[in-house]
């Protein structure tokens, strides 16, 4: 692989974790902040919100191929570090984290500000939200560290 493709394919993986990892430190505080806002102001800002996840969506997709491009232009995965196959593993879990839990909290949020019935399980789902967000910085930070550091 030409070295100019390399670092290009270099700066979009570290801009969509960049994206992915600042994108979601914030959102259990909006979704917690949308709540209080109900029936007043919310419905105007959940289009918006579910514009932004369907972006938050695309970015983990991002980081991966761009990933899995940067290991094949090295060879394939038998010239790459054991700590690269980690990283790309706990990516594809991140992934699954945000998929089973974050992203059908955030669904559930928007739907129930939308019909404007916000309950316990509204609460709950922001929580489950805030859960899967911890979890998935927890594992950028190992995926990070396991991709940065030369012992």
């Amino acid at each position: 692989m030409p070295p100019v493709l390399t670092q290009i394919l270099l700066v979009l993986h570290v801009a969509a974790a960049a994206y992915w990892f600042g994108a979601a430190a914030g959102l259990p505080r909006r979704y917690r902040g949308l709540l209080e806002q109900v029936p007043t102001e919310a419905g105007k800002l959940t289009g918006g919100m579910r514009r932004e996840l369907l972006f938050f969506g695309l970015a983990p997709l991002v980081v991966f191929v761009t990933g899995l491009l940067l290991v094949l232009g090295a060879g394939g995965f038998a010239g790459v570090s054991p700590r690269i196959h980690a990283a790309m593993g706990l990516a594809v879990l991140w992934i699954g984290v945000g998929s089973a839990l974050g992203r059908p909290a955030a669904l559930r949020v928007l739907a129930d500000v939308d019909r404007g019935q916000v309950d316990d399980g509204t609460r709950g789902a922001v929580r489950r939200l805030g859960m899967a967000t911890g979890i998935g910085h927890l594992l950028f930070l190992v995926m990070l560290t396991l991709m940065l550091w030369r012992m």
